[in-house]
């Protein structure tokens, strides 16, 4: 389990991880997909995001999802 600490939606961050083509600003909002959505049911921490592109605006498709959070990094 990761240590840091959980991000607000909306929180500005860098993409830093495996997917090249999305590295760089993006804005993290809480992952939506089933598996988080499960655990936020059952009270267990999800720290997991989905990450839109730096204008705000979620994307129809094609963007990264279920991102771990040591994958990004806030910024002011």
């Amino acid at each position: 389990m990761s240590t840091l600490a959980p991000l607000r939606p909306g929180t500005p961050v860098t993409y830093h991880d495996s997917l090249a083509a999305y590295r760089g600003k993006r804005i993290a909002h809480p992952c939506e997909c089933r598996r988080c959505f499960d655990r936020k049911l059952r009270g267990l921490p999800v720290q997991r995001y989905d990450l839109w592109p730096a204008n705000g605006i979620r994307p129809r498709s094609h963007f990264p999802e279920h991102a771990r959070r040591s994958s990004v990094t806030p910024f002011p």
